[in-house]
């Protein structure tokens, strides 16, 4: 009997950014500022810029560094540690910008790590079937959520509306029905339709 083989972590064995996390932690805690190039997956530009990281964020198994973009004046700026970021180097000459961001708010205000611009917190109501309200119990991918009083199977809380949150609704596929608000309706409705063409 081998005892090595009793606990197995849900990990990420293709994630080649972990490599990254110890340099970004340093600079956070020597306060120092980086000099990025980065690019996107949808397009191979690769743009430079001055960046103050404040804080680390994993999300999904993955990681991701949060602070200032000087360039955009973006203080909520995100860079994933994977491939995107093509390199990075410690820049002596500028000096570090420190966060007042409450990052615990931040984080609480939403599912996932994508902030989209001038997104506003809105209360989300999500309808179980199936007994599938249980399941969210047991996983919920919101801290602060509560269950109606006369609705056992309808949850609720506050939120901004993001592709991570679509993401974690769809995944309960036809098991959850989003009753609030109606732009998050929406997305769901476009989804949906797009799925069901897959099909036909």
């Amino acid at each position: 009997y081998d005892s090595n083989n009793i606990l197995y972590y849900d990990s990420n064995e293709e994630y080649k950014g972990i490599k990254l996390l110890k340099p970004m932690y340093l600079a956070i805690k020597n306060k120092k500022v980086l000099s990025i190039q980065a690019k996107s997956f949808k397009e191979d530009v690769v743009k430079t810029y001055k960046f103050h990281p404040h804080i680390l964020r994993q999300y999904n198994r993955r990681w991701f560094v949060f602070g200032l973009n000087k360039e955009s004046n973006n203080a909520l700026w995100s860079i994933p540690l994977d491939e995107r970021l093509v390199s990075y180097e410690v820049n002596d000459e500028d000096n570090y910008i420190e966060s007042n961001k409450d990052w615990e708010q931040f984080f609480r205000e939403m599912v996932g790590v994508v902030r989209p611009p001038q997104a506003e917190v809105e209360t989300v109501v999500l309808k179980f079937y199936n007994g599938r309200e249980h399941y969210f119990k047991t996983k919920p991918f919101h801290p602060d959520y509560d269950f109606h009083e006369d609705n056992s199977n309808e949850v609720f809380f506050d939120a901004i509306v993001n592709k991570e949150l679509v993401q974690q609704i769809l995944s309960y596929g036809g098991d959850v029905e989003v009753i609030r608000p109606i732009s998050l309706i929406y997305q769901m409705q476009k989804h949906t339709i797009k799925m069901n063409s897959y099909y036909n």
